[in-house]
């Protein structure tokens, strides 16, 4: 099969789950949702598939405890929402995951920790350190104290980083898409997924059209990004729907589900 061909095993991946997955329409946490990843990922460990989980879902959770409808435009609201949020997401991920029996370490970071060598390393080691005590790194984009110029602006790149200092074998986006398709689907009835990208050609970033949902920032566009970093890196990774039942069983089943992105091999 065309995506097993890239691996000999799947020891290390990461998941990268967006806004869109994580909160209800209102801006609170998406309960059922959350319970969903945080079983199906007991279940890779199960495997002794080390899993690292990138995540978005502060500043909803935040919004929502603020009783702030929409999402302000202000950095300043926005990093005190990311704060309030933060604590009920950690919370939320720590008490989901003790009903598997695995502890969870929490990991804040901004863009200036992964250009600075010293605190790349730190990273690396902590991230390391935590999987050698069995426990399941989650890691955000530091937003309460981010200022514009430092902020990823979304986790897609994150987690890109993530797994290519953390050399994963496999990063996982769970969207609330199937997939890259040959046009929006949103907009075109007729679109088709496209199952399996060789390489990131301009005509592949030219596919990679259209927004995010209401509050995420990345998008299609920030996908792809997160894919030609991975690519480089020598990382696969799938862009699958979220609410695909078993979606991370499937995935590491190498099931033809959502977009894989090949990595780059030394003969590519």
């Amino acid at each position: 099969m065309e995506r097993k061909k890239f691996f000999k095993k799947i020891k290390r991946v990461v998941i990268k789950i967006g806004s869109s997955s994580l909160t209800v329409k209102d801006g609170g946490l998406d309960l059922s949702n959350m319970e969903k990843f945080t079983f199906e990922i007991s279940e890779l460990v199960k495997q002794q598939i080390e899993v690292i989980v990138v995540t978005s879902g502060a500043i909803a959770a935040g919004l929502k405890y603020l009783k702030i409808s929409s999402k302000p435009k202000d950095i300043a609201a926005l990093q005190a929402a990311a704060s309030v949020g933060q604590v009920e997401l950690m919370r939320t991920y720590s008490d989901l995951f003790a009903k598997h029996g695995l502890i969870i370490g929490q990991i804040l970071l901004t863009r200036e920790d992964t250009t600075r060598r010293m605190q790349y390393l730190n990273i690396k080691n902590t991230i390391e350190n935590l999987l050698r005590l069995k426990v399941i790194p989650v890691i955000n984009e530091n937003d309460s104290s981010a200022v514009e110029e430092i902020k990823f602006g979304e986790n897609d790149k994150l987690a890109a980083l993530v797994a290519s200092l953390a050399e994963a074998d496999l990063l996982i986006i769970l969207s609330d898409i199937e997939g890259l398709y040959d046009r929006n689907p949103r907009e075109n009835k007729d679109a088709k997924l496209i199952s399996f990208v060789e390489k990131v050609t301009p005509v592949i970033e030219k596919l990679a059209e259209g927004t995010g949902s209401i509050y995420g920032s990345g998008g299609m566009i920030s996908k792809i990004k997160a894919a030609k970093v991975c690519s480089f890196s020598g990382i696969a990774m799938i862009i699958a729907n979220s609410k695909t039942s078993d979606v991370l069983e499937k995935i590491v089943k190498f099931e033809k589900i959502g977009t894989f992105f090949a990595p780059q091999t030394s003969q590519g």
